[in-house]
């Protein structure tokens, strides 16, 4: 009988439009627009069009170093010429400024046209200036008999700032960051989809027929969320399979992200199941189950990355079940600590088992006052 009842449940959640339409090509549809909207927040490689700059030497103290310093940047094209006929071009919108080399140190005439690569080439210089004078600093004290020349460290060819990952590794990319925040996102939709298979068996009196046979009320119960898990199950692996092998998410540990989700998408069933048990209007459960809902994915950061200086919300997030697990991910596959991941798991987990523990004896004593 237990085993009839739980088999019907799948039968129907796999047949429901809006387990395929809301809980497995929805959340792919968003994966793919947001991952290629928010591309360029992740792309570490971003080419410039070639700009080219007058070049005025009138100290030629610094040509040598900044040539050869500005040669790493190929997008920055450096043109030597006399001051009237750089600002002539500038003027005229031939070249994006000039650069001017005298005694007092480098003087940039800027005419707004170069964009990202004049703002790249402003920063570039003061650091240029501030490094050369830095040498020639050194080097006079040398001279002076003030320091030993052989303490001085020798000129280095890498750049003046090198941005990496934790420990160094790579973050990932935009498909990595949504394949994860949209999973948990969905994940908590749930909820209504768990509330909604409780209506409909109120509504269609299914429960009410099942009443009247020798299985117990609380198997009866167990049936149900049997049926419910399993579909949950069949969506998280359905749409991790689809994002790693059309999207190459990076999911780290498979398995642990495996359980990861399912313990969340175990707490939002445990909650729309609640729901179910306490609240029979239809109308007044969908809206809570929404403002639940849609807070959790808020605080959650699934929506947008929530940073510290956003103070409540910040601190929300932490101990969110959503929250847990995005903030978990990340530092379970690009950082070096799977703690985070693993105490929402042991969170969710044991949210889910409370809750679902109330509604079963809450589904118990409706059946004894029947």
């Amino acid at each position: 009988m237990l085993g009839n009842f739980i088999r019907k449940e799948l039968r129907e959640g796999v047949r429901a439009p809006e387990v395929w339409g809301l809980m497995i090509i929805f959340p792919i549809v968003l994966i793919i627009l947001l991952s290629n909207a928010f591309s360029l927040q992740f792309d570490t490689n971003i080419e410039f069009e070639e700009t080219e700059y007058g070049l005025v030497a009138n100290d030629r103290s610094y040509m040598t170093y900044l040539t050869e310093a500005v040669g790493d940047y190929p997008y920055i094209k450096l043109t030597e010429m006399d001051e009237a006929a750089a600002l002539a071009k500038a003027a005229n919108s031939e070249t994006a400024g000039y650069i001017v080399l005298n005694e007092q140190g480098i003087v940039f005439h800027d005419n707004e046209q170069g964009g990202s690569q004049t703002m790249v080439l402003e920063s570039f210089l003061e650091v240029f200036v501030d490094k050369y004078q830095l040498g020639v600093a050194l080097q006079k004290l040398a001279m002076e008999g003030k320091i030993n020349p052989a303490n001085i460290p020798p000129q280095s060819d890498a750049p003046y700032v090198q941005v990496t990952g934790l420990d160094g590794r790579d973050q990932g990319g935009p498909y990595d960051y949504f394949g994860v925040t949209m999973l948990t996102l969905i994940l908590a939709y749930v909820a209504t989809m768990t509330y909604g298979y409780f209506d409909d068996e109120r509504r269609g009196h299914t429960l009410a027929r099942l009443k009247t046979t020798p299985t117990p009320p609380l198997a009866l119960f167990a049936g149900k969320i049997t049926g419910v898990t399993l579909i949950s199950m069949l969506q998280i692996i359905i749409l991790m399979a689809v994002n790693i092998l059309f999207f190459q998410v990076n999911y780290g540990n498979v398995f642990l992200t495996f359980t990861a989700m399912f313990c969340l998408g175990f707490v939002f069933m445990a909650f729309g199941t609640l729901m179910a048990m306490f609240v029979p209007n239809s109308a007044v459960a969908n809206g809570i189950i929404m403002f639940v809902v849609q807070g959790s994915i808020i605080v959650g950061g699934s929506y947008f990355t929530i940073s510290p200086e956003m103070g409540v919300l910040y601190s929300l997030q932490k101990v969110s079940p959503i929250g847990m697990v995005n903030t978990g991910m990340q530092q379970a596959v690009w950082g070096d600590s799977k703690r985070t991941l693993l105490m929402s798991i042991a969170l969710n987990a044991g949210i889910g088992i409370v809750l679902l523990l109330i509604s079963a004896l809450r589904f118990r004593d409706m059946e004894v006052k029947a």
